[in-house]
Parts: structure tokens; C-alpha cells; sequence
């Protein structure tokens, strides 16, 4: 298969205030199910909350076994590696190589 310019990665550094939100894949939901081990759905949710992110026990079940879900907001995605003790980085299953902090 040929791969053309539009099928390259392109990397740009964007501020996350700037992104309403990212793309949720199978590898992600199935880091996020790693990260939450045995916590519980609502425990997960309640630390959230305490955190002042708006979350229900039932969107993060959706987040880890829904596919019709394609994308999470930054500030679900920031306020997850924080309570869960990550960088977004490996929450989103990134290549820390490519990940340039200014």
C-alpha cells in the first residue's frame, strides 16, 4: 500500500485549552480499564467530582466498554490522569518520545 501525505501522522502542539476533545480508541478505553483496576465505577466518579469534574459511574463504564464513543473531552481526559497518578500521555497511549513540553 502507498501511503500518501494524508495518511501521515502530522504532529502539532496545540494548548489543551484550545481542544475540546480527543479522538477515544479501543486501546484507550482498555488503558483507562487498566489505570481503574478494582476501583469501582462510582468511586472513580466521586474522585472526579471532588476534583470538579462533572462525571457520572455511567459515563466512565461507557468510556471503558462503549465503542460508539469517539471522543472525551480534555478536562474528562486531564481530570482522569490526575486522579488516576498519570501524565495524559499515557492515558492516551502516546509515544512520550513525541511529546514535546515547552
Amino acid at each position: 500500500m502507498i501511503e500518501t501525505e494524508l495518511h501521515k501522522k502530522r504532529i502539532i502542539m496545540l494548548p489543551m485549552s484550545e481542544v475540546l476533545s480527543i479522538r477515544w480508541t479501543k486501546d484507550r478505553q482498555a488503558k483507562l480499564h487498566q489505570l481503574r483496576g478494582e476501583l469501582a465505577y462510582a468511586d472513580l466518579a466521586r474522585k472526579l467530582n471532588d476534583a470538579g469534574i462533572t462525571i457520572s459511574r455511567q459515563y466512565l463504564h461507557r468510556l471503558e466498554n462503549d465503542e460508539d464513543v469517539k471522543g472525551v473531552s480534555t478536562e474528562v481526559i486531564e481530570g482522569l490522569a490526575t486522579v488516576l497518578g498519570v501524565t495524559v500521555t499515557d492515558l492516551l497511549c502516546l509515544d512520550s518520545r513525541l511529546v514535546l513540553l515547552s
